[in-house]
Order: structure tokens, then C-alpha cells, then sequence
């Protein structure tokens, strides 16, 4: 059996790193209770308007001989865009997202991967797919990244080099409760299911002041960057919420152990105690003879 001293010594050791996880826990859980209450919708209204554009679109376009590169798919390579972590204690939903978005690559096959964060790309540089990767989303930085991935996909969806965009991001669904989600980004078109109905025998012409290709390039721009900011967002959220979990397992089980060598220690410091008053009283027995 181990000497108090030993037994001392690791239970030093645990209780030190009990309280360092319990400060890691408070510290993530503060950052989620505060980065929580940053959740606005302010886009509620403006999905409403750029719905009913768009379908107001796709009822005339046969009509005024309009085409998007936006609206209709004309490359076959999907674009999967996989938001990942690169926190410690994140490999779990981190493996979660990559497999989601695996999934996705194989029923797809010709596809490229836009990773967010390298873990993520450590999990995924292997896959049978062309691979760009950005730095993992920060807090700070949130909204510079996000504009700067949404330029980096429109432009390669204007460019004819993507067909299908997709997103893969984790969503913190509750506390306790993380969720990984795959939504479809483009083409536009399947914001909306059906075509507006017009009566177009009583419209003589159609008067369109604008540039229609203008306003349908600036509507979609908004609101991607709006999914992708809503997305870096509901990840980061999801991130602190699962290091939390995460923190409180560990802190568990670091009480449980505490708790284990608590009484292993107090088990050796009366065994030992016994053992010298058994040899002190056998001492003096013998002087006595």
C-alpha cells in the first residue's frame, strides 16, 4: 500500500487540478451566459423581403429572358463550407461537424471543402476533395471573417467554379445540447417552393427601372453574409457551451477521484498511526522485561 505521503502528494496533485478545471468551467460558462445575450434577430423582416423578390423573380424570368448565375446551378462541383474549432476540448463536436460534412461529400462526390479552422482541416485533409481553409472564427474578428468567406464563395460561384453551396455548422440547441447541421445556401431559388401567381395576359410590358441581375446579386450577397454571421455565431455559441459540458465531466470525475484518495489518504495516515503505536507499545514491553 502506498505511504501517506505518497498518496498526499497525488491528491495535492488532484485537488490543484480540480480547482484550475473549475475555473476553466466558470470562465466558459460566464462566456456563454454573456455571448447569449448578444443573440438579436434583426433579420427576420429582411428573409421576408428577399423571398418574396426572389419569387416574384422566378415568376417573370421566362418572361423577361433573365438568367442568374445565382439563382440557377451550372457547375456540377458542390461547395461544402465546414465550420469547425480550433478550442481545446472541442474534438468531439469538432469529429461530429466533420463527419456531417463527409457524409455530405460522399453522396456529392465532386465537391470542394471550405474549412473554417485548422483542426477541422487536420480532420479533413485527407478526404477525396480540393480543400481551401480559413483561420477558425473569433470572437473578436467574427464579422471581417465571415464577409471575407462570403466574397471567397460568391466569387467562385460567379466565376461558374461551384455549383451547390453548402454549410455544415454545429448549433447549440441548449446548454447541455449541441446540434450539427447541414442547410443548402445555393441556388437562391430554394428560398421559396412555388412560383408567385400573376395574371401576366393583363400586363401589357414589364418595366423594370433597375438592373434585375444588380439587385439580385446585392439581395443574395446580404443575405449570405447574414446566414454565414448567424452560423460563425451559433458555432462559437455551441463552442462555449460545449467546453462547459465538457469541463463540468471532467470536474466530476475530478471530485470523484478526489474524493477516492481522500479517504485512501486517511486510510494509510491510520494504518500508519497504528503501526507505530503498535511498535512503541512493543518497545516498551521489551524495556519492561
Amino acid at each position: 500500500m502506498p505511504t501517506s505521503k505518497a498518496i498526499k502528494e497525488i491528491l495535492m496533485f488532484l485537488q490543484g487540478m480540480q480547482r484550475l478545471v473549475a475555473g476553466l468551467k466558470d470562465i466558459d460558462s460566464s462566456h456563454f451566459q454573456r455571448f447569449f445575450k448578444q443573440k438579436i434577430d434583426k433579420f427576420s423582416g429582411f428573409d421576408e423581403i428577399i423571398k418574396g423578390y426572389l419569387s416574384l423573380v422566378h415568376s417573370i424570368a421566362d418572361v423577361i429572358g433573365f438568367e442568374d448565375p445565382l439563382l440557377k446551378s451550372k457547375s456540377g462541383t458542390a461547395c461544402i463550407i465546414v465550420f469547425t474549432s480550433d478550442a481545446s476540448f472541442m474534438g468531439k463536436l469538432n469529429t461530429t461537424i466533420c463527419k456531417s460534412a463527409m457524409d455530405l461529400l460522399r453522396e456529392k462526390r465532386n465537391a470542394e471543402l471550405v474549412v473554417i479552422g485548422k483542426k477541422g482541416l487536420t480532420k479533413l485533409m485527407f478526404a477525396d476533395a480540393r480543400i481551401t481553409s480559413f483561420p477558425a472564427i473569433t470572437e473578436q474578428h467574427r464579422y471581417e471573417q465571415t464577409m471575407k468567406l462570403k466574397d471567397y464563395v460568391l466569387k467562385q460561384r460567379l466565376d461558374g467554379k461551384i455549383g451547390d453551396l453548402f454549410l455544415t455548422f454545429s448549433r447549440c440547441a441548449s446548454f447541455t445540447k449541441q446540434l450539427v447541421e447541414t442547410i443548402r445556401l445555393l441556388p437562391a431559388i430554394d428560398l421559396f417552393k412555388e412560383k408567385v401567381k400573376l395574371n401576366m395576359e393583363a400586363w401589357q410590358e414589364i418595366c423594370i427601372e433597375s438592373d434585375i441581375s444588380a439587385i439580385t446579386k446585392y439581395l443574395v450577397d446580404i443575405w449570405i453574409g447574414r446566414i454565414l454571421f448567424e452560423a460563425a455565431y451559433e458555432s462559437k455559441l455551441a463552442e462555449y457551451a460545449a467546453r462547459t459540458s465538457q469541463l463540468e465531466g471532467s470536474l466530476e470525475y475530478l471530485n470523484g477521484e478526489v474524493r477516492r484518495m481522500t479517504l485512501s489518504y486517511n486510510k494509510a495516515r491510520q494504518s500508519e498511526t497504528d503501526t507505530a503505536m503498535r511498535e512503541v507499545f512493543a518497545a516498551i514491553l521489551g524495556s519492561a522485561v
